[in-house]
Parts: structure tokens; sequence; C-alpha cells
């Protein structure tokens, strides 16, 4: 996964782009269908901040593999 917008702002247009609204991901489903995850995040990013990387990387339980 890269750049994913999981909801932690500033995401460019997060707030007039409906498909955001009220989206809420179930880690379980992931974690129980996929064995393997990849995250891939960097500082520099102008529409997705590094915070997504970092939460995603968390919640999936992986380290992060950081671009600058």
């Amino acid at each position: 996964m890269i750049g994913t917008p999981i909801g932690v702002k500033p995401i460019a247009n997060y707030d007039r782009d409906n498909s955001f609204s009220g989206f809420d991901f179930n880690w379980s489903i992931f974690n129980l269908t996929l064995k393997h995850f990849d995250v891939f995040q960097s500082d520099n990013d102008p529409y997705v901040s590094l915070g997504n990387g970092k939460q995603l990387a968390k919640e999936l339980g992986v380290e992060l593999t950081f671009y600058s």
C-alpha cells in the first residue's frame, strides 16, 4: 500500500471528497484475508500526510518503509 489515505489529516480534498465520509477500515478483515503487507510513505506527499502511513503500518503490524 502506498500513500493510503486512511483518515489521518491532513489529506488534500478530504472534506470535499464523499468517498472518505463515514468510511471505516475493518482491520480484522484485512488481517484475516491478506497474509503480507508492505506500507510505503514519504514526508513530501502533497495529498496524504506521513501520519497515514504510520497509522496504517501500526494497524497492520508491519514496519513503515519511509521515503523522503
